[in-house]
């Protein structure tokens, strides 16, 4: 007996079972009659198996999955990386749903011509928006991101897009349960607790965000590169790369990318969600952006502008009070105050590197800002804030810029005040370049303003570093994993000063647990190899040394054997 199933040539499934029947008399007749029809069962349930295994084999084979539909409330859906997935219009993950994403996976949306309309958005475009009480568990990492980009791009291709392109789909959108201190929807504004509609949309449940719960998740964003997005999606209104809107300290925001945007790169509307590692890159309206009550703790910022186009390297807004004009206290709350740690902005040379307003406490401490027009903007209706109550602030940062204070003196004291720490001065940094010539490389170099007059943190969320800026002499976390390092725009300059680091290993419950010593202000990688004699090495993960032991762990899946080692720079 022979069953042969054949799909495209590419998949054989086979098996061969030969019955010999020696006697057909009594009960060796019997016997093998039943051992027939036990071989045939056999036979039909592997049979059954095999259509199945055949289904799964096409599944693999088709290139990409069409996404039409969204994530329905209470169901876990998974996406795999053997799969490109195509978002048609917004794709909701509604409230209990929980959409978790693979490593490497890559999930492209089409453009506003050809995507489907949905119901409460005045222009059809293509997006991930994950609805108050839906989570995105999009975990990549180092050597495998996660993707999110246009149709149009073949991650494959580095040299299929210009290296300018924007706004070629949505974007990414996460709404939470955290507070808000204003809104724009009237019926939100007096509501308890408040409430926002998202701007431009329909007064929809899964359009709402804003609540009583500041440390509601989200879910986690690790390793993403969210490539292209901006599309317009009702008059006047863009999507910015990543939106998050209410989001809460329960979610995880670390290690994100977003290149090309045609609106913000980031943009927080309240919330008190807190972030690591970002890099807005090449966004043509601000890089970072806040209102409504952003409450957050945040550390190691990037922000490239786009040469000739962009606004903003932060633009912080408070509140959506227009009543105030900086002389009293804010009577919005929560208030807006929050704090970015280790920025590095790049500018354009015609704009403004910070732009404070509508009662913002927005604190910088130990940021590079360098290539802007100007340095910090101070408006009026912030001068409380900055000058009276003092909860917003600007210490120990460098002002590579041709003006500080620009546009009015508010600002000024800012950098006369010497206790405060800021200089203007040339930040000292390796290379400078917005091309895909290899010619970034935003470390700062020896004798560098940046190796000095480090304040240390305030919160212990905060890793202590021995820098200003976004990077250390001998960290570049930006490389391998982002488009910026992709498509040839970040140095590939060797990064010197590795140190091998003596490490303690174990299995525990089907994981390996690495543990090792750290130093503040140092960088740890975990590094794995298939092969000792050639070693390539793979990045499983990073992490700033905080001076107490650290340990990794690492799910051993069943594939061949791995090499570790970490390594300090």
């Amino acid at each position: 007996m022979c069953v042969t199933l054949r799909l495209q040539d590419s998949l054989r499934l086979e098996w061969k079972t030969q019955v010999i029947v020696t006697s057909t008399t009594g009960g060796r007749s019997l016997r093998l009659a039943k051992t027939a029809k036990k071989l045939e069962m056999k036979l039909t349930r592997l049979l059954t198996h095999s259509i199945t295994l055949v289904a799964a084999a096409w599944q693999l084979d088709a290139a990409t999955i069409e996404v039409t539909e969204s994530i329905a409330a209470g169901t876990q859906v998974k996406w795999t990386a053997d799969n490109t997935y195509l978002l048609k219009r917004v794709i909701y993950v509604q409230p209990g749903a929980t959409l978790t994403i693979e490593p490497g996976t890559v999930v492209k949306g089409v453009s506003a011509s050809e995507a489907l309309a949905t119901a409460g958005i005045p222009n059809a475009v293509s997006a991930l928006w994950v609805t108050r009480g839906g989570k995105l568990v999009a975990e990549g990492t180092a050597d495998k991101p996660i993707i999110f980009t246009a149709q149009a791009d073949d991650v494959a291709d580095m040299k299929d897009l210009p290296v300018e392109a924007s706004g070629l789909w949505g974007g990414v959108v996460l709404l939470g349960n955290a507070q808000v201190n204003s809104a724009q929807d009237s019926a939100g504004n007096v509501a308890t607790p408040k409430y926002e509609v998202f701007e431009g949309t329909e007064d929809l449940p899964q359009h709402r965000f804003g609540g009583a719960d500041d440390g509601d998740s989200s879910g986690v964003m690790r390793y993403v590169s969210i490539r292209y997005p901006g599309n317009q999606f009702a008059p006047d209104r863009e999507l910015n790369g990543l939106t998050l809107g209410g989001v809460g300290s329960g979610t995880v925001i670390e290690h994100v990318e977003v290149y090309g945007s045609s609106d913000d790169g980031f943009e927080w509307w309240g919330g008190r969600v807190n972030t690591r590692y970002l890099a807005s890159i090449f966004s043509e309206d601000d890089s970072f952006d806040t209102d409504q009550g952003y409450r957050g703790v945040n550390q190691f910022w990037l922000a490239v502008q786009k040469p000739g186009n962009g606004d903003k390297g932060g633009e912080h807004d408070g509140d959506l009070n227009q009543a105030n004009v900086g002389t009293t206290p804010n009577p919005e709350q929560p208030r807006s105050m929050w704090y970015a740690y280790n920025a590095t902005f790049i500018g354009n040379g015609i704009s403004t590197a910070l732009n404070i307003r509508d009662e913002s406490a927005a604190n910088y401490v130990n940021g590079v800002f360098t290539g802007f027009a100007g340095g910090v903007l101070v408006d009026n209706d912030a001068r409380y804030e900055f000058q009276v109550s003092n909860e917003g602030n600007l210490l120990n940062n460098v002002f590579d810029v041709g003006t500080f204070s620009q546009g009015n003196t508010n600002a000024r004291f800012l950098l006369d005040d010497t206790e405060r720490g800021n200089v203007q001065a040339a930040a000292g940094l390796m290379s400078l370049s917005a091309t895909n010539d290899g010619g970034l490389d935003p470390r700062p170099a020896a004798g560098s303003t940046a190796l000095v007059n480090v304040r240390m943190p305030h919160d212990a969320a905060v890793m202590a570093v021995n820098y200003r800026g976004a990077f250390g002499p001998n960290d570049l976390w930006a490389r391998g994993w982002t488009a910026l390092d992709s498509l040839g725009i970040l140095t590939r300059a060797p990064i010197e000063g590795v140190v091998p680091v003596r490490v303690n290993a174990m299995l525990v419950n089907g994981r390996i647990e690495i543990g090792f010593p750290t130093e503040v202000g140092r960088t740890y990688e975990v590094q794995y190899s298939t092969d000792l004699t050639t070693w390539v090495p793979t990045s499983a993960g990073a992490a700033q040394g905080t001076g107490s032991p650290a340990v990794f762990s690492d799910e051993t899946s069943g594939d061949g054997l791995k090499f570790y080692r970490v390594i300090q720079r």
